[in-house]
């Protein structure tokens, strides 16, 4: 979080999110990024995807992986 804060980047995409990092990210970050979508994979303890944006998102997707792992 610290670089994220550091560097301002119009839009960060991260991977191996959780439940915990949305709720940190939302609140230490929220105000900087008025757009957040996050996406857990149910069942495992990493592997969600997270994108934070200063700009409104459009047409978000998923994309599962065709060999089970790294969906994006």
């Amino acid at each position: 979080m610290e670089i994220i804060s550091e560097s301002k980047p119009d839009v960060v995409c991260l991977q191996e999110t959780t439940r915990a990092w949305e709720d940190y990210l939302r609140r230490n970050l929220g105000r900087d990024y008025a757009e957040m979508e996050f996406r857990v994979t149910p069942g495992r303890a990493g592997g969600g995807l997270g994108v934070l944006s200063k700009y409104a998102l459009k047409d978000v997707a998923y994309i599962p992986s065709r060999i089970g792992f790294f969906d994006g």
